[in-house]
């Protein structure tokens, strides 16, 4: 950019360990793949389920990475124990809708 026009985007390391991890999904037939350091960062309070699939060495890392695959959310978990409750409350407005629409 220069002082009257900037550019703005995402870019540097994280950016271009996110773009190879959205390329390896194919590879590993998956919808979503964090890395370690991602996967780390999450507390077990946010309901996340994952498994680990691999390390890789991803280009222009020197180091091979840990990743993981996301598997879901537990809404029991994410919602405080209160996900099986959202749902019968979802659910009933369901009920409520279907009626008023006949």
């Amino acid at each position: 950019g220069s002082f009257n026009k900037m550019k703005f985007g995402c870019m540097g390391d994280p950016m271009n360990v996110a773009s190879r991890l959205e390329g390896l999904c194919k590879t590993y037939n998956v919808n979503v793949i964090c890395s370690g350091a991602t996967h780390g960062s999450l507390s077990s309070a946010d309901g996340f389920v994952s498994r680990q699939l691999d390390y890789v060495q991803v280009k222009g890392k020197d180091k091979a990475i840990k990743i993981f695959e996301v598997m879901g959310c537990d809404p029991d978990v994410a919602t405080g124990g209160q996900g099986a409750r959202a749902q019968i409350q979802w659910s009933h407005m369901q009920e409520i809708i279907s009626e008023a629409i006949g």
